[in-house]
């Protein structure tokens, strides 16, 4: 949570960052290569212990499929992932 500019532009939550990737140019001479996997169901997510984007994420860790991340402040946003635990900037 924070500014849409900085969630958006300087995305902190490494899934965020990757649907930040996924965004194609808007440029027809650009053909995108990037993939994005999907590895679980949105009702499966929905019912998960944990991160509920731990199915998703490119740097998920165990801690994450077992324990809800807290809202940490980065750089004046508010994200909920283990990754910035103890990181208080």
């Amino acid at each position: 949570m924070g500014p849409s500019e900085e969630v958006l532009m300087k995305p902190k939550h490494p899934y965020t960052q990757l649907l930040r990737d996924s965004i194609p140019e808007a440029d027809p001479h650009k053909k995108w290569k990037g993939k994005i996997a999907v590895f679980d169901s949105e009702y499966e997510e929905y019912l998960r212990e944990g991160c509920k984007f731990a199915g998703r994420c490119p740097v998920v860790m165990e801690k994450c499929k077992k324990e809800i991340p807290r809202e940490v402040l980065v750089d004046g946003v508010l994200v909920k992932c283990h990754q910035y635990s103890g990181k208080v900037k």
